[in-house]
């Protein structure tokens, strides 16, 4: 059974000096022993929104200090996808 998330946690730490988000540092914390392995790739985003829905329930993305950790990895993630394919560009040189 999932422990019910308390208003701190929500809110996140320094609610009133960041103002409602939260960031993927506070993750550990709040999710706790169902924090995933995240990987930035979309295999990672899918174990992100799982374990949100089973801490914070179906509405997570309703609690305006999630909105933040989402969008955060979404950028993270892209940037890292757009990184692994620049990777395997191969650059001929001339002879």
């Amino acid at each position: 059974m999932r422990k019910k998330a308390t208003l701190n946690e929500i809110m996140g730490k320094a609610a009133g000096e960041k103002g409602n988000n939260m960031s993927m540092k506070d993750l550990p914390e709040i999710l706790g022993d169902g924090m995933p392995e995240l990987d930035m790739s979309p295999v990672g985003r899918i174990r992100l929104i799982r374990a949100l829905k089973q801490r914070f329930g179906d509405n997570f993305r309703s609690l305006p200090g999630l909105k933040g950790v989402v969008k955060e990895f979404d950028s993270a993630a892209k940037a890292a996808v757009v990184r692994e394919k620049l990777k395997g560009i191969k650059i001929k040189g001339r002879n």
